[in-house]
């Protein structure tokens, strides 16, 4: 688990960051804490949508491809996952994680809106979990993603950069109410 300030957290969105952007996206069932200052940040969430999103993701995405690539047995892989990077040549779940982020960059782009459920294509990222895709098929869909990314990024609609003075406001504001209520 790992928690983050307030300010880091939002500096974190500010720069697309995949790892905690999904959050502000997330169904309100699937969390087991929700606040009254996160719900804030989540109605705002609009501030953070803007191009630098392919960036982010691509460039995340990139690192898993290189992972994919080197093959590498390096630091922490459960047993499971090292029969698998063995049996197949490759690592699975990086792969796997690769073709989600990349989608993921896509559909926001188009949509402006980030679908962290993977209803749609969850047996096909499964699929490429158990190994069930070729490295080749892999590098071939992560080739068209990486190309489709790029020519969004360039015609999108969507703004450059996130709305900072909305996302500061907002950390001024909540931050302003907690010092309030800790006061009282």
């Amino acid at each position: 688990m790992t928690f983050f300030s307030l300010r880091k957290l939002v500096a974190l969105w500010l720069k697309s960051n995949p790892n905690v952007l999904g959050l502000l996206w997330m169904r309100p069932e699937d969390f087991i804490v929700r606040s009254e200052p996160f719900e804030r940040f989540r109605d705002a969430r609009q501030a953070f949508v803007c191009t630098q999103v392919a960036d982010a993701f691509g460039g995340y995405a990139m690192s898993q491809l290189r992972a994919v690539r080197k093959n590498r047995h390096e630091g922490y892989m459960g047993q499971k996952r090292r029969v698998l990077v063995e049996r197949y040549g490759y690592d699975v779940k990086h792969a796997a994680h690769l073709v989600r982020l990349l989608r993921m960059a896509v559909e926001f782009l188009e949509e402006g809106t980030l679908n962290v459920y993977r209803m749609h294509d969850a047996d096909q990222l499964r699929s490429i979990k158990r190994g069930e895709w070729e490295l080749e098929q892999v590098q071939r869909e992560a080739g068209e993603l990486f190309a489709r990314l790029e020519g969004l990024k360039e015609r999108s609609t969507l703004p450059v950069k996130p709305d900072r003075g909305l996302a500061n406001r907002l950390l001024i504001e909540v931050t302003e109410d907690w010092v309030r209520a800790q006061a009282a």
